[in-house]
């Protein structure tokens, strides 16, 4: 058996058994004996998930060195593409905040009349282009020149691949 032949086997498990779940278990079991069963089944399948994860993790750890750093990887049944993710940490977010609103400030003045192109309300709500309640969007404040690292203390950087599904596996039909 080869491995996408052998992927394909276990898609079809997982199926199978998402079946057996829906036929056998409904949430209003009574029989305590028989719940415990099925909670006893579920602490199995966590520990299934977690060994799937272990191979996946493992597996994609192998591919990722021969995907391009700036250009998916693209099949029959999807594509693959690099990503690179750094842990920030203690954000200065009076400092970043105060940069970004002098580059929408900047931004918001014509340059050949001097005029301002926006009110206080848009520049503010312009603000939420770069950040979210929980997060800075490190992306957008590059697009404006700042970088985020300058703001705050960041980890390593992680590699990940982001795996966007094709046409084919979007019928989640393991049938080959």
């Amino acid at each position: 058996m080869d491995l996408r032949q052998a992927v394909a086997e276990l898609g079809k498990a997982v199926t199978e058994l998402n079946d057996i779940i829906e036929k056998q278990f409904d949430g209003s079991e009574s029989d305590q004996a028989r719940f415990n069963e099925f909670a006893e089944a579920l602490i199995d399948l966590h520990s299934v998930k977690a060994e799937l994860k272990v191979v996946y993790d493992s597996f994609a750890w192998k591919v990722q060195p021969r995907i391009d750093d700036y250009e998916p990887l693209t099949l029959e049944n999807g594509l693959i593409e690099k990503s690179y993710n750094t842990r920030r940490t203690g954000w200065q977010h009076k400092d970043l905040a105060s940069a970004v609103a002098q580059r929408i400030s900047s931004m918001s003045i014509d340059m050949d009349t001097g005029e301002v192109k926006a009110t206080t309300e848009e520049m503010i709500t312009k603000l939420l282009d770069f950040i979210q309640p929980n997060y800075w969007k490190v992306g957008e404040l590059r697009k404006i020149g700042l970088n985020a690292d300058n703001y705050c203390q960041t980890g390593d950087t992680r590699i990940s691949l982001i795996i966007r599904k094709g046409k084919q596996e979007e019928s989640n039909d393991y049938d080959e």
